[in-house]
């Protein structure tokens, strides 16, 4: 049967058309959306540094607060 949640990946996906028209509330969005269907158990591994990095960033883009960031775009 494979991967249970292989059929809700495609959704995270997106192409280039699609990044350069986020603006940065958009962006940070997409990433925490992203970001928060990553189990961090399946990318972890003590000897590996970019699985380490990509650790870092998902906890760090996950504590984000984006209402925050929007409103001070928006405020621009």
């Amino acid at each position: 049967m494979g991967y249970h949640g292989h059929r809700n990946l495609k959704k995270d996906f997106i192409n280039n058309t699609e990044i350069e028209s986020y603006n940065l509330a958009q962006s940070i969005k997409k990433m925490k959306t992203i970001a928060s269907n990553i189990n961090l158990r399946h990318i972890y591994s003590p000897d590996s540094r970019e699985a380490s990095m990509i650790t870092s960033l998902i906890k760090i883009i996950k504590h984000i607060d984006t209402p925050t960031l929007i409103s001070e775009e928006v405020e621009d």
